[in-house]
């Protein structure tokens, strides 16, 4: 009986350690499983917490997007009566340019009596540079004129303050004569 008793133990025993094995592997498993599934956890907790705070901007920008193009809305309103206005003024002037290039058709055909107009423009452009030459000319001999009257002026006054201090130049001194400016200008 005993060796009954102990092949009896020793079967039990290797059942358990064989149980114990594969109860070791699953918990094994499962407490891999289980950090696989806290990973996952906390990555889907962080995707939800992004995804609520978009969902939580998202009646806000809405509402902006909503402002935005009630704006654009007006705007674009706007901007058609703008456009008909400016669509009846270009009508208008395109009626006025029409009429403008009959009136111009007609000079045309009573200027073709007078000659050529490009053999005449010439001319007158030539004119224009002659007379805008004559007019340089004229501003040159001005501002001439203003230096000399005011070089006399100077003189005048020099030569006035001069003769009230008494002061007669010494004529071994100054070999130059002293001339009366005033008396050779014309006033």
């Amino acid at each position: 009986m005993s060796k009954l008793f102990g092949i009896t133990t020793l079967i039990v025993l290797a059942l358990s350690a064989f149980i114990a094995t594969k109860n070791k592997a699953a918990y094994e498993a499962a407490i891999t499983d289980t950090a696989t599934q806290k990973d996952l956890l906390t990555k889907v907790k962080a995707r939800l917490k992004a995804a609520e705070e978009v969902l939580t901007a998202l009646p806000v920008e809405r509402a902006e997007v909503d402002g935005e193009s009630d704006r654009l809305t007006t705007a674009e309103t706007a901007q058609k009566e703008v456009n008909d206005a400016l669509t009846s003024e270009s009508e208008t002037i395109t009626a006025k340019i029409a009429a403008n290039k009959a009136k111009l058709d007609e000079i045309r055909i009573k200027t073709e009596k007078t000659g050529d107009l490009k053999e005449l423009g010439s001319k007158l452009r030539a004119t224009n540079a002659e007379v805008e030459e004559l007019k340089q000319s004229i501003a040159a001999s001005e501002a001439k004129l203003a230096n000399l009257t005011a070089t006399t002026n100077s003189t005048d006054g020099q030569s006035t303050k001069l003769k009230t201090q008494g002061y007669r130049p010494h004529p071994e001194k100054t070999p130059v004569k002293l001339l009366d400016c005033a008396s050779r200008w014309p006033s």
